[in-house]
């Protein structure tokens, strides 16, 4: 399974080809999309990354981790389309336990999200 989009001439390598089971969340986790405004942070990430979701207050400038150690699952092509809370940006699908899921779709409703790399 090709896990993120590909151009029509880009070598096809491992890193693009995930069997079924990187996709699939573990027991007690579930996927949840979100999006990340900046498109270029999104395009530093591969599917079994795994990765701090960090949440910015837009108006307060106060930071916080909204998930730790998440797993990128999925990276669906950039359509261009804007999500619930009007920003533009790259939709990422990660792997994440029930109530961190819950954390995290608020977050993406009221905050700027950004990752960080955490190997």
């Amino acid at each position: 399974m090709v896990a993120a989009p590909v151009d029509a001439r880009e070598p096809l390598t491992s890193r693009r080809i995930v069997g079924a089971s990187a996709l699939a969340p573990a027991e007690g986790e579930v996927t949840v999309p979100i999006r990340l405004p900046d498109a270029g942070v999104a395009s530093l990430l591969g599917v079994g990354d795994v990765v701090d979701v960090l949440a910015t207050d837009a108006e307060s400038g106060t930071t916080r981790t909204a998930a730790r150690d998440v797993r990128v699952v999925a990276l669906p092509p950039d359509d261009g389309d804007v999500g619930a809370a009007g920003l533009g940006g790259r939709l990422v699908v990660v792997a994440a336990p029930r109530d961190t899921a819950v954390t995290l779709a608020g977050a993406a409703v009221h905050h700027f999200l950004t990752i960080a790399f955490t190997n």
